[in-house]
């Protein structure tokens, strides 16, 4: 068996159990329908199952041959669909990896975006010395004092004051690390550095950690960080495509199609599944005729219970026989009816 794991059900008196049968079984032949070879199913445990061959047919040579020539019937058509399912199949994979490509791209270009100041100079009176006041930094600059040159503050905000959600007052104070870099006419990256609490903050978080019992046994960490502000005129480095305004409009159009593709492929898969079964219904209908029950289950992956790992389990044909009460009903109705066929001729 090509990459069976675990096998849920297996053969019994009344049941006759096909697995498929892929050669190059994989986890994107298994969830994602790509198989570059047709689907195929086991038939050793049909040909060698007692009860189907003497319910099928008389003498078990005659009946090995006619099963076997009942599954390559069935191969045969199940080639005939397996193409339009690739194609659509290999479709849906080669825009997975476009988006999987766009979203590693974005992953790289955060890491290595930087701005560069284009006047290369400091603003001496950066927003009318805002560095003295504990109002927050300014949502953007007033007047002309950042036309002709940059500067950088750090905005943060006080903890929660006894639990309750709503914070103290912001404080903006200067980025001086970055501040000398504009200074410099070096690019940096956007951050602000973590500063310890004041001693009344320290009180404040230790009063609420107290009080809350949702906090107990959490990491208590004295610190805030806060976020950059920059004001004035800067490049994009290695260009505006890397900067977070455009990553986040590039991130919202990718999360938007991965999920329409995702509810596409997973309709994709169902109509697979149900075209598969529909099949199966057509070629097994003469036994389905005397009796047999035709189940198919596609391949899954099921989490062990108390093993804490995933095994994959293939698709599976389940062919339920009827049981020997059936058998010996339908026995005694065609003796009536060819009794009665019988009477009728005298």
């Amino acid at each position: 068996m090509g990459c069976a794991k675990t096998k849920l059900v297996e053969s019994g008196r009344f049941t006759v159990v096909c697995y498929e049968d892929h050669t190059n079984c994989n986890f994107v032949c298994s969830h994602l329908n790509y198989c570059t070879k047709p689907l195929r199913f086991e038939e050793d445990t049909a040909v060698t199952h007692r009860g189907l061959l003497s319910l099928n047919y008389a003498g078990a040579e005659t009946g090995t041959s006619k099963i076997k020539q009942k599954f390559n019937d069935i191969h045969d058509e199940l080639q005939k669909i397996h193409i339009p399912i690739e194609i659509v199949s290999l479709v849906f994979m080669i825009i997975w990896m476009l988006l999987f490509i766009t979203f590693s791209v974005l992953l790289f270009l955060s890491h290595i975006y930087q701005v560069q100041c284009r006047h290369g100079n400091v603003c001496s009176n950066p927003g009318n010395n805002i560095e003295k006041l504990s109002s927050g930094c300014p949502k953007r600059w007033d007047g002309d004092w950042a036309d002709d040159c940059c500067y950088a503050f750090c905005e943060y905000s006080d903890p929660p004051i006894n639990g309750n959600i709503e914070y103290g007052k912001d404080e903006c104070e200067p980025n001086r690390m970055i501040n000398q870099q504009i200074k410099e006419g070096k690019p940096f990256d956007q951050f602000c550095e973590c500063k310890g609490l004041n001693a009344d903050e320290k009180r404040e978080e230790d009063f609420y950690r107290k009080t809350n019992p949702l906090s107990e046994g959490r990491y208590i960490n004295y610190e805030k960080c806060g976020n950059i502000k920059i004001y004035g005129d800067f490049r994009h480095l290695p260009g505006y495509y890397a900067s977070p305004n455009f990553r986040k409009y590039v991130l919202k159009i990718i999360c938007i199609v991965a999920l329409i593709l995702l509810l596409i492929h997973l309709l994709f898969s169902y109509l697979v599944t149900r075209m598969i079964k529909n099949l199966l219904n057509r070629g097994f209908e003469d036994w389905m005729s005397i009796g047999i029950t035709v189940e198919y289950n596609p391949a899954r992956t099921i989490e062990q219970l108390g093993l804490n790992r995933n095994e994959y389990t293939p698709g599976h044909l389940i062919l339920q026989l009827p049981s020997q009460q059936v058998l010996t009903n339908q026995a005694i109705q065609s003796n009536i009816s060819n009794d009665i066929s019988s009477f009728s001729h005298i």
